[in-house]
């Protein structure tokens, strides 16, 4: 199985969608604890979201609705999803507060967005990802830059540069 683990994503795909055990293996390892959390953000059960993991991977073992897959990692993820909002849309509505309700639908798009962010954070860059870690503690720029032993300029330019990554990647979560 060695080999596997050095091969992309595709490559994994067609050797999955021709039977091969090891390679779907490879390819549950590299997704299954990020879907797994992805799940969880939307569901709120740990129990429903290794169903609609489960329910995802056997969708990718046994090839259903595969036509023109361009990310391995996309499809999981947008399977998953249309899942988890059939499971939504099977509940009920949820009262919220005096006489408001909720949907299914809208608490998924919000759980969606969140989890989205949540992606893009983990996809930041180390030294990004320390700038917005101490941000979100609530540190202003010189407690960060004093933190990070390096000069406020740097700490506004990583700011700068980390702000645009997130709207970059948030894009497809926002309205126009």
């Amino acid at each position: 199985m060695g080999s596997y683990f050095q091969m992309n994503d595709e490559a994994l795909l067609q050797r999955t969608l021709a039977g091969e055990a090891a390679a779907f293996e490879v390819l549950y390892r590299r997704y299954a604890r990020r879907l797994l959390g992805f799940l969880f953000g939307f569901l709120h059960s740990q129990a429903e979201a290794e169903e609609v993991l489960h329910e995802t991977f056997l969708a990718l073992w046994e090839g259903k609705c595969m036509e023109e897959v361009l990310s391995v990692k996309a499809w999981l993820f947008t399977v998953a999803r249309n899942r988890a909002l059939k499971r939504l849309r099977g509940r009920r509505l949820y009262v919220v507060g005096v006489n408001e309700s909720v949907s299914p639908e809208d608490n998924f798009v919000e759980k969606e967005s969140e989890c989205a962010m949540n992606v893009a954070v983990e996809d930041l860059p180390p030294r990004l990802l320390e700038v917005y870690e101490l941000r979100k503690q609530g540190k202003n720029y010189q407690e960060i830059a004093h933190s990070l032993d390096v000069p406020l300029g740097t700490v506004k330019s990583r700011m700068h540069v980390l702000v645009k990554f997130l709207k970059e990647r948030m894009k497809p979560w926002t309205v126009n």
